[in-house]
């Protein structure tokens, strides 16, 4: 079983995704009626790091990935 946690924008992407999973773990034998994919989307409104903050949110810490916010 693998899962994903992240937010990809279109389904293309994600089925993309899924075939080349399958694609290299069947080279690695594992067989395509045994691999089960869970992809979960969450983005940076999901994540708090303790003390009842959502961190990214209020800018506490930037975003991985993005660029800082300006201020």
């Amino acid at each position: 079983m693998i899962r994903s946690w992240s937010a990809l924008d279109h389904l293309h992407r994600k089925q993309r995704l899924y075939r080349t999973l399958a694609d290299r773990l069947e080279r690695a034998g594992v067989a395509g009626e045994d691999l089960f994919l869970s992809y979960m989307e969450n983005g940076p409104d999901d994540w708090s790091f303790g003390f009842g903050r959502a961190q990214y949110v209020d800018g506490e810490l930037p975003i991985p990935g993005r660029p800082p916010a300006s201020t």
